[in-house]
């Protein structure tokens, strides 16, 4: 992945039901709030996925992938770039999308992709 800072999960809701131990979980909501404001997503592009040769599906298996999930893919090498965008299409499941796209010889159809949602 990437050495960019991420936005650490909540414990959960407040453990102290006091008005400092609230003051303290709604200030620790407002700074994952204001990084999610300032573009710190946890949307990491660094994975990659190479389309399958000769085959006509790829599975990609990304457990942050769920069934509304939109991925975007970039092409990093030159025969990814010539696939084209209307030749590659996806489903996702809970875990996993399968890519669909035209069977090709090339073993070096390789994309970037980061999972939105």
């Amino acid at each position: 992945m990437t050495d960019r800072p991420s936005i650490p999960p909540l414990d959960g809701p407040p453990t102290a039901q006091t008005p400092p131990g609230l003051f303290n979980w709604l200030a620790s909501v407002q700074d994952r709030v204001n990084r999610l404001l300032n573009g710190k997503a946890n949307i990491s592009a660094a994975t990659t996925v190479t389309l399958r040769a000769g085959e006509v599906t790829t599975t990609l298996v990304d457990n942050r992938i769920g069934y509304f999930s939109h991925i975007s893919l970039e092409p990093v090498t030159a025969d990814a770039a010539n696939i084209g965008r209307p030749g590659l299409w996806y489903e996702t499941a809970d875990g996993s999308a399968t890519l669909h796209h035209a069977s090709d010889v090339s073993t070096t159809m390789t994309f970037s992709y980061a999972v939105l949602g």
